[in-house]
């Protein structure tokens, strides 16, 4: 008697988890004008990629629903249009040895070290756009709209090379980045001592 109540509360528990689940999920309202399904670079786990030449970023939001797609897109081309800024850094912290647990801290610090540098990289451009308004529906049937928007910027790799080699340039020449990568390499040194300490 006992054996047959479990198997059926557990039976209710697992169609009721199976339902919820089934009813949890992404339907797309609307896309921009043309396009019948999101375009393969939008995508936010492949958000830098190279091809023929060619460094591409991609720029993400996600805003609430009824937020316009015009001042949607500016956002996202604005965070495509800085990506290329932010790979120089994370290679200039590579190249320096900087840990992971120190980089958003000292990226911040190089980023405004550069921030009144104009770097050439003058084939930069966002080139595609792409926009979803987006209905978000919870394992608990709750739902949400959402709009979503992604830029896709270029750059000639020769271009972004130059940019990085004067971008190095100017951060090894400056007096206080040296200064930051001194601490970042203290505070590394602190820690290894520390841990083999113990």
């Amino acid at each position: 008697m006992k054996n047959k109540m479990r198997i059926k509360i557990s039976a209710f528990l697992v169609s009721m988890f199976f339902s919820a689940c089934a009813s949890s999920g992404v339907t797309v309202l609307e896309r921009s004008d043309d396009v019948s399904s999101r375009p393969e670079w939008a995508s936010v786990t492949k958000a830098t990629f190279k091809k023929d030449g060619t460094n591409f970023y991609v720029g993400y939001v996600a805003l609430e629903g009824q937020s316009s797609p015009s001042a949607a897109m500016n956002m996202s081309d604005e965070k495509a249009l800085s990506e290329p800024m932010k790979s120089l850094v994370s290679q200039f912290m590579d190249q320096n040895q900087v840990g992971e647990d120190l980089r958003n801290t000292t990226g911040s610090r190089i980023i405004s070290s550069l921030r009144s540098e104009r770097l050439p990289m003058p084939s930069l451009q966002v080139t595609k756009r792409y926009w979803e308004r987006v209905k978000l529906t919870d394992g608990e049937g709750i739902t949400r709209i959402e709009l979503r928007v992604y830029s896709l910027a270029e750059v000639s790799d020769a271009d972004f090379q130059r940019a990085r080699q004067i971008a190095f340039d100017k951060l090894q020449g400056k007096p206080e980045i040296r200064k930051v990568l001194d601490e970042v390499g203290k505070q590394q040194r602190d820690r290894a001592i520390s841990g083999e300490q113990n």
